[in-house]
């Protein structure tokens, strides 16, 4: 219903801005538009004093978040946000990995690594964030808070390098009533805001270091690009590159700063943060891994996975799983969108549908699309041609990739709505037959954006989660409740195959700590050697897969698991949907 009212509303408002020049409907318009000119101005004043938009950009992004958390708190749900709350945990309690623990065959899940450690196998961005939230206030929620305050602010930020100080508001606004980025992302452990953060600090770094040479811009440019290296690594690289170039070549070029200066504003700066910035990345991965120059992730890939990450490797030999669920999910789930992709025909129908919905709807929604209609006129200006480029190459390597998820695009994200806000300057200008029209139609899409925003939160507050993120949370809240320590060990059923998303089996950091713990079922002498250690627990049996999932004392003579077929069903895909085609 809300994506009709969208509509709806653009085709009204792009009408209305033709005749709305017009005598009695301009006399009318402007009895009504008053009150909120004036509102807009005491905001606008903000501008001229760019560090206290940046501040206010920021927490008005972050109360908003908190304000939808507290009508409808966040609960993790995907392999990605169960990883993220571990590396949080991890983080919370002061250490950057966890000991292998004695029964970790039983506590084997996606997107976690046992060994050499027990770990998140993603960087330590996202995790690090969560774990100030749930350090400062008691849970990784307001890490969520955070993140989306922070990318507000940076974005503002960004945009203040390359227009003016109003309109870098502007578009600061523009994030904090975005709907995607405020219910997805800062309603999600998945995140994305981070790699945001890190693209815009990037960004906005570079036209100040050109303009004046300073070693603060340098240190932003640094802490952007250790940002997307601990975050989106793959996809920051890509929208570091260009960056990089323009910074190079303005640093050897015949408008070059005097050597001196370079150095001290800007080579001395940066390369002070970036080795800093390497030293504590070759630590965590030394930590976890036990080798500075391996990632997790990396782990996580020889441990399990069978498909690659790019489309042009080849796939990895067959593991051995310990458990049929992971061995389908990585031979058969994750191969099915490697096989896809492997013509161009097939890469088109996989990817474009993806690349459509994920850019032009979800990130940039059909609002921020009407600004962009005047890209031609945007591009008389040189840094267009220069956004477009870092945009085109984003996108062009999220191409070559498996996988492909909106937030995978996120660190691009700020550069998309510098050419909205760049749009929105031009569409101000619009005139038809002589008539000025712009004006109406910048100030209809401004109040539709915030109107659709409403709408959506009210739409989001009001949908009950499904799956485990409905489930998991009442069930773990039962079990804290009731006296004593408990173990549950899960049984999957037949068809667990089409819901593989939905996975039980996550632990906190302190697994022994734990008042619940989470196990699989295995065959008969593992689950006795789980029950003996755990023995001073109560027992129980969740069964996972039925409607709702049960929870009964675990029998103690059923010491044999529920068989499980070697085959399922076409995969789904890691969103839960089948893919296109």
């Amino acid at each position: 219903m809300t994506d009709w009212i969208e509509r709806a509303g653009i085709a009204a408002i792009l009408v209305l801005s033709l005749f709305a020049p017009l005598p009695r409907l301009r006399a009318a318009g402007n009895r009504l538009a008053i009150p909120a000119t004036r509102a807009v101005r005491r905001v606008a004043r903000l501008g001229r004093r760019p560090w206290l938009a940046v501040a206010g950009v920021g927490v008005t992004a972050a109360a908003i978040g908190m304000a939808v958390s507290w009508m409808r708190p966040p609960q993790p749900f995907g392999h990605d946000s169960f990883s993220y709350l571990l590396a949080a945990d991890t983080f919370a309690h002061g250490r950057l990995s966890n000991p292998t623990h004695p029964m970790w065959r039983h506590f084997e899940s996606f997107h976690t690594i046992q060994q050499p450690t027990y770990a998140s196998k993603y960087p330590p961005g996202q995790g690090m964030v969560l774990a100030l939230g749930q350090v400062a206030a008691g849970a990784p929620t307001a890490g969520l808070w955070l993140s989306t305050g922070l990318a507000a602010a940076a974005v503002c930020w960004m945009l203040g390098g390359w227009v003016p100080p109003r309109w870098a508001l502007l578009g600061g606004g523009l994030v904090v009533f975005h709907v995607f980025i405020q219910l997805a992302w800062g309603q999600s452990f998945w995140g994305g805001d981070v790699a945001m953060i890190g693209g815009a600090l990037v960004y906005g770094a570079l036209p100040r270091i050109v303009r004046h040479a300073k070693p603060t811009a340098a240190v932003m440019l640094g802490l952007g690009l250790v940002t997307l290296a601990n975050s989106r690594p793959y996809e920051g690289l890509l929208v570091s590159i260009p960056a990089a170039l323009a910074l190079t070549l303005w640093l050897l070029g015949t408008r070059r700063p005097p050597l001196r200066t370079a150095l001290a504003g800007v080579v001395l700066p940066l390369g002070a943060v970036l080795a800093a910035g390497g030293a504590a990345m070759a630590f965590y991965n030394a930590a976890v891994t036990g080798n500075p120059l391996t990632m997790p992730y990396q782990v996580h890939q020889e441990t399990y996975a069978v498909a690659p990450l790019l489309l042009c490797q080849s796939p990895r030999p067959e593991p051995a799983y310990r458990h049929e669920l992971q061995r389908w999910a990585h031979t058969e789930g994750e191969m099915f969108a490697y096989r896809q992709q492997q013509t161009l025909s097939g890469l088109l129908k996989y990817k474009g549908p993806r690349i459509v919905d994920y850019t032009w709807y979800l990130l940039l929604r059909p609002t921020l699309v009407i600004p962009l209609v005047g890209l031609p006129w945007i591009l008389r200006r040189r840094w267009t041609w220069f956004v477009l480029a870092a945009l085109a190459l984003a996108v062009a390597g999220s191409l070559v990739t498996t996988w492909f998820l909106p937030h995978y695009l996120a660190a691009a994200v700020p550069l998309l709505l510098l050419l909205v806000v760049e749009g929105i300057r031009r569409l101000r200008c619009w005139t038809w037959k002589g008539r000025p029209c712009g004006r109406t139609a910048v100030w209809g899409l401004g109040l539709l954006y915030v109107l659709v925003f409403g709408l959506s939160v009210r739409d989001y507050v009001l949908a009950e989660p499904t799956g485990i993120a409905r489930y998991r949370p009442r069930l773990l809240a039962q079990l804290e409740h009731l006296s004593g320590r408990h173990l549950v060990v899960v049984r999957y059923g037949p068809e667990h195959f089409q819901t593989i998303n939905d996975e039980w089996v996550y632990n906190a950091a302190d697994i022994d700590a734990a008042k619940v713990v989470w196990a699989r079922e295995m065959d008969t002498a593992e689950n006795r050697e789980l029950f003996d250690y755990f023995q001073d627990r109560q027992i129980w049996l969740l069964l996972a897969d039925a409607e709702p999932p049960r929870l009964l004392p675990y029998p103690q003579e059923e010491l044999s698991p529920l068989p499980i077929p070697a085959a399922g069903p076409a995969y789904h895909g890691r969103s839960g949907r089948r893919p296109p085609g």
